[in-house]
């Protein structure tokens, strides 16, 4: 005998209780949802993501260009004239063999020229700082701006090691360039010593004349007052000031 049908109807209501108990909630499947979907795209990210990699050049040639190049080295502009000098004349009568020659050659001239212009300063009776002040500042042999060095030999308050240790930079830098100089120009033996000696020569009269202008002869005497330092004077006719008659 077939059964009626509300038992169908029980069944099915039950079954459908059944499997409902098993199923996620609302929030739930959100979240299975939204995690679903990122993981779709991050998949599709690295799949599709992985053909727009540049193929390399063993593959691809070398006919790709770059969207950047190097910067030329630009060169120093001339220096102020502060008078002429002998060490420079060897290279001004040949040419450069090597690639840094010229670069080589402009940085000693300036360095030659600033030292000049240093030199004229120190011995000028204006005390001003005018030859060395627009020398350019260059890391590769200076320790400062050469003007602040002038400014601080007329104000006698540079220490003497500060003094040494910008003149050994200078005697180190122009040995190194001096070096380089005679290989990139091709000079001789002879005229490379000669050039070393002269060299040797023109640093010692700087150092000797900077020793002369730059360094305090005397202890300073800080107690000492100065033209424009207060000072207790009283005028002695001073009107307003009587002769004291007291006891004390």
């Amino acid at each position: 005998m077939l059964p009626t049908q509300p038992s169908y109807l029980g069944q099915a209501t039950s079954y459908l209780q059944t499997v409902g108990t098993y199923l996620p909630s609302p929030s739930s499947f959100a979240i299975i949802l939204l995690i679903a979907i990122l993981s779709y795209f991050i998949a599709s990210a690295f799949f599709y993501g992985s053909n727009t990699v540049p193929l390399p050049s063993y593959k691809s040639g070398f006919q790709v260009q770059e969207g950047f190049t190097v910067p030329k080295r630009s060169f120093l502009p001339p220096p102020p004239d502060c008078g002429s000098n002998n060490l420079l004349a060897p290279f001004q009568a040949s040419k450069s063999t090597t690639e840094e020659g010229d670069r080589d050659y402009t940085e000693f001239k300036h360095m030659i020229g600033k030292l000049t212009c240093f030199k004229a300063d120190l011995v000028s009776p204006k005390y001003t700082i005018n030859s060395t002040l627009n020398q350019p500042f260059i890391t590769s042999h200076d320790l400062e701006p050469i003007s602040e060095t002038t400014g601080r030999c007329f104000a006698k308050t540079i220490p003497p090691r500060d003094l040494d240790i910008a003149m050994d930079k200078w005697t180190e830098r122009g040995g190194i360039l001096i070096r380089r100089l005679c290989t990139s120009f091709s000079l001789k033996d002879a005229q490379a010593s000669a050039v070393e000696k002269e060299f040797q020569s023109f640093i010692r009269d700087v150092y000797d004349t900077a020793r002369e202008k730059c360094l305090q002869k005397e202890p300073l005497d800080v107690s000492k007052r100065g033209p424009r330092d207060p000072s207790p004077f009283t005028p002695r006719t001073d009107p307003n000031i009587g002769e004291y008659s007291g006891y004390y």
